[in-house]
């Protein structure tokens, strides 16, 4: 959440508790007076409800839970003030302005139960500062539940709440040892980007791992098992996008999972519970090195140049297989300028591809969306009637003749991040978050092309 955002919920806190002590004071001067003691109970509630939604509606911020946080409190506390107003007038005995605040409210009501259970709509989705499509994160929260199962299968525990707190610290350093041999390898081949270096300093990290005073570990612990994509090279991201994330279409396994295996030997059907060891370290850094230059080869992105995101580049086109209109801009790799010079032409073409994208891809589409989302009780929730885009993103093409874009937006199974996909000649070859894609000539994009390719043919 942005910090004006958040400076403001914490200023709009801090004036509601004024105003509520203000409600306390009409209250008490209420009951002095001999009124009624509703008043006293309207005020002491709207004390409490408008309060307690701006201070939700902060916290929830904290946490990084954006969408309509701000437009949804408002609305809430506009219902809540009108509302309790109306009893406060009533109970001094003016039903003019009562009958008119509780119309206010009603009203209020009426809206705010209305935005807050339709459909979330395009146009209200946060943009981003940057569309670039590559990142990357480890948490060892989210690693957790996993490294903690394998734990306790391998000492007989049955129950989560028999982990000892050292046991619970113990799991954390495990989730982190996998990724661990990879973060060495980055720090090593000086792929980490100057904000690590500033935001860490002090610490020496980088030094200390390199020169193995401490274990990259160690490091993501002092790191509270963190570790983005802000703290790496653009140039470098894809890479470890597709090596770390990417399965094998043959194993199923993830690229650097196969030789993290391969090189820790894999006791016991372990993944986590290995020690992080030098020795596991030295053989598997030549493996990354050969996995590095052969994808390096492949698709150079060290050097990559990217289209600037940031602004539109034309105006909104409208589509009828949607039935929205779109904001369009360039995305991703510029390869040769090609759509500096053929910007409109290509819009155009990529318009006609969408807007006549066959029904099986559009069902592709929906069973993406319901492996991901779906219910039983709910099939259609994941419907392609419950995505609406507001985003084109073109992207250049390498080879002569492709049409390739990225259609993004927001989507009511999947409120905080949004839904995007990528069509290359009228096939869907990938699909995200609504501001995170891989490049069409991604490996992983390009099997899937191919695979669909051929398919189509038969």
């Amino acid at each position: 959440m942005n910090t004006l955002v958040k400076i403001y919920l914490t200023v709009t806190l801090l004036f509601d508790l004024a105003l509520d002590l203000f409600f306390i004071g009409v209250a008490i001067s209420g009951v002095a007076a001999g009124k009624d003691i509703y008043i006293l109970a309207a005020a002491l509630l709207t004390f409490f409800l408008i309060t307690a939604v701006t201070a939700v509606t902060l916290f929830r911020a904290f946490k990084n839970k954006e969408g309509h946080l701000v437009r949804n409190s408002l609305l809430m506390e506009a219902c809540i003030f009108f509302t309790c107003m109306s009893v406060s007038f009533l109970a001094f005995d003016n039903l003019t302005a009562c009958l008119f605040f509780l119309f206010i409210g009603a009203v209020l009501i009426v809206v705010t139960v209305y935005v807050i259970r339709r459909k979330p709509r395009a146009d209200l989705f946060p943009k981003p500062v940057s569309a670039r499509p590559y990142t990357f994160t480890y948490k060892g929260k989210w690693e957790w539940d996993g490294a903690a199962a394998e734990y306790m299968r391998l000492r007989g525990i049955t129950d989560f709440a028999a982990l000892t707190d050292e046991e619970n610290d113990k799991i954390y350093d495990y989730t982190a040892t996998p990724f661990s041999y990879l973060f060495y390898w980055l720090a090593d081949s000086s792929f980490l980007s100057e904000e690590f270096y500033t935001d860490f300093e002090t610490d020496n990290f980088a030094g200390k791992m390199k020169a193995r005073k401490m274990t990259p570990v160690e490091v993501l612990a002092a790191l509270d098992y963190y570790f983005g994509s802000e703290y790496l090279l653009p140039g470098v991201i894809p890479f470890v996008r597709s090596y770390y994330d990417t399965e094998d279409r043959i194993t199923g396994r993830t690229y650097y999972l196969t030789d993290y295996l391969a090189a820790a030997g894999n006791p016991e059907g372990r993944y986590y519970c290995i020690d992080f060891s030098y020795e596991i370290l030295d053989r598997l850094i030549p493996v990354i090195e050969e996995r590095y230059a052969a994808w390096n080869k492949e698709l150079d992105y060290s050097d990559a140049e990217w289209y600037d995101d940031r602004e539109p580049v034309s105006e909104k086109v409208r589509s009828s297989l949607f039935d929205a209109s779109l904001n369009v801009y360039k995305g991703g790799i510029r390869r040769n300028g090609f759509l500096d010079t053929n910007e409109d032409a290509y819009l155009t073409e990529c318009m006609k591809d969408l807007d006549s994208l066959p029904d099986e891809q559009i069902r592709q589409l929906e069973r993406l969306f319901d492996g991901d989302y779906g219910t039983e009780e709910t099939p259609e929730a994941t419907s392609i009637a419950e995505f609406h885009p507001d985003t084109l993103y073109l992207m250049e093409p390498q080879n002569p003749g492709d049409i390739m874009y990225v259609v993004s937006g927001s989507a009511s199974f999947e409120p905080e991040h949004g839904i995007s996909f990528t069509v290359r000649n009228g096939l869907v070859i990938d699909w995200g978050y609504a501001y995170d894609f891989d490049d069409p000539y991604s490996e992983k994009c390009k099997a899937r092309y191919e695979a669909l390719s051929s398919m189509k043919m038969k």
